[in-house]
């Protein structure tokens, strides 16, 4: 849906985070970090990580700069001729899509924390947070690297790249009770 440029002051990803009702997941800018984040908002205050779930970096051509745009129903992120869009499929359920980028989704070591990679998808257990990530490809190729430390990952980073220039996958993110 195309919105009215007189109206994109209403829209700045940078002090707006992107979310969908119901849910407890947003998208947001922290400036302390410089970077966009997946967060985690149940619990409020009480997380003294403001909720961080993974920071999300664009793989763009060196020299490319990304341009993070938001709109109610997505966020949009381009650089060069190359376009990545997230949207909400519900509260509980994230797909990135787009063309020519790829993207990085770190998250820092935590007590407990571990991943495992299947052929079309990666599992990733945040412990801290009570919560568990399932990133499905549905076109592109994925890399996982969480260095095991005989306790939990040291650090989870899973780098998500265009296959034919194509990316798309789903991210669904649960609790486990």
């Amino acid at each position: 849906m195309d919105w009215p440029a007189w109206r994109a002051d209403l829209f700045d990803p940078c002090k707006i985070p992107f979310s969908y009702r119901g849910s407890f997941y947003a998208i947001s800018w922290l400036a302390e970090d410089g970077a966009f984040w997946l967060r985690n908002l149940r619990g409020g205050d009480e997380q003294t990580d403001l909720g961080r779930l993974f920071r999300l970096e664009v793989l763009a051509e060196p020299g490319q700069v990304a341009d993070w745009s938001l709109a109610p129903d997505g966020l949009t992120v381009t650089a060069g001729a190359g376009v990545l869009r997230f949207v909400f499929d519900g509260p509980n359920r994230i797909i990135v899509a787009g063309q020519g980028l790829g993207l990085r989704l770190s998250a820092g070591n935590a007590r407990y924390s571990y991943a495992q990679q299947a052929a079309d998808h990666i599992h990733i257990c945040h412990a801290r947070q009570d919560l568990r990530c399932n990133i499905a490809t549905v076109e592109g190729e994925t890399q996982l690297q969480a260095d095991w430390n005989g306790v939990s990952a040291e650090a989870v980073t899973v780098t998500l790249r265009p296959k034919d220039t194509r990316l798309e996958v789903q991210l669904d993110l649960f609790r486990v009770t």
